[in-house]
């Protein structure tokens, strides 16, 4: 009994840890990143041929939040959740949209992006 109870702990310890190291996106956070980045919609779905000032200060905006890998790994998992949600993607726009903004986001934007990777 005594063996189960130490096993059990363990356990709850062991799996509070992992679910701590996995990176995720707040809803507040998803809020303000689909904020800044509803200006860029019709440079992703292939509707213009560039991005606008609006959709880049909205890129701006989540790269400046960027400033540690923590953060890093959670705008990942909202960028990818938001990307998810966007229907007609186009990924090479995606991918493209920090550089042509002037951006360098080291952070793709993807809906396959593995976030736990990001440093």
């Amino acid at each position: 009994m005594a063996k189960n109870v130490v096993l059990f702990f363990t356990l709850i310890v062991l799996g509070s840890s992992i679910a701590q190291q996995t990176p995720q996106c707040q809803e507040m956070q998803r809020e303000e990143m689909v904020r800044d980045l509803t200006p860029c919609l019709s440079y992703l779905t292939a509707d213009v041929n560039s991005p606008d000032t609006l959709c880049c200060s909205g890129v701006q905006n989540v790269n400046a939040g960027a400033n540690s890998r923590d953060m890093r790994q959670s705008i990942c998992v909202c960028l990818k959740e938001v990307a998810n949600g966007i229907l007609n993607l186009k990924d090479d726009r995606a991918a493209a949209l920090p550089g042509l903004c002037g951006v360098k986001l080291n952070i793709p934007i993807s809906k396959s992006t593995d976030c736990t990777k990001i440093t």
